[in-house]
């Protein structure tokens, strides 16, 4: 199983618990580092999901959890469905266009771009929520979709934000690039955010949704290997 834009390993465990022998991507060497030490029984390294550093058909599955649902749809699909060997699958997941952890994330990166002087876009160019354009990028393989849900439990919104604004390794990087003001600012922004969100009367929950794709390839006939 390959797990594409792995973060910390979360999937791939997930794969090693089902028997599967995982190798895991991600362009985040902190991460990477995370997963190596999570998980010794797969491989990780360091690589761009656009341009995967395996010969073709070598993998029997492909995972990617909201990972390369942020990325051109048409240039992922193309990598995935290289290396991966007719007759595997490859699963997808796909926040909607808002969700909690989504919109949470999405004001921090904005932050992070206008303080580079990069523009503020943090949308994907391409519509993964839309199951018509999934299933133009998969053509001819099959698709099928799930609408799935996931709880995120707290005992408090300042504790979620905390959570990732104290703890969470890709916004203690974003803290070095805006400073302790701005920082800050957008920390109080989340926990009101945060707090909007509860659904639950005492401490903090709240659910969102996604889509989770699964393309089943056509074996089709025999193609010469190449290696990236």
């Amino acid at each position: 199983m390959l797990d594409v834009c792995c973060g910390s390993g979360n999937a791939a465990a997930a794969g090693l618990a089902a028997g599967a022998s995982v190798t895991g991507i991600d362009l985040d060497e902190r991460a990477i580092q995370i997963a190596r030490e999570r998980l010794p029984a797969a491989a990780f390294e360091v690589a761009d999901a656009l341009r995967l550093p395996f010969a073709d058909d070598s993998f029997d599955v492909a995972v990617s959890v909201f990972g390369v649902s942020f990325l051109d749809g048409e240039a992922a699909v193309g990598e995935l469905l290289r290396v991966v060997r007719g007759g595997g699958r490859v699963v997808i997941t796909c926040w909607p266009r808002e969700g909690s952890i989504l919109s949470a994330r999405s004001v921090l990166r904005r932050a992070v771009l206008e303080a580079q002087g990069r523009p503020a876009v943090v949308s994907s160019p391409t519509a993964w929520h839309d199951r018509s354009t999934v299933r133009d990028l998969f053509a001819p393989h099959t698709v099928q979709f799930h609408d799935e849900q996931i709880t995120f439990d707290a005992v408090s919104p300042q504790a979620v934000a905390a959570q990732y604004y104290d703890h969470h390794h890709q916004w203690l990087k974003a803290r070095q690039v805006l400073g302790e003001r701005v920082y800050g600012q957008l920390r109080e922004r989340a926990t009101r955010f945060f707090d909007e969100l509860n659904e639950h009367p005492s401490e903090w929950r709240a659910t969102d949704r996604y889509l989770a794709a699964v393309a089943a390839l056509d074996r089709g006939p025999e193609r010469p290997s190449s290696r990236r």
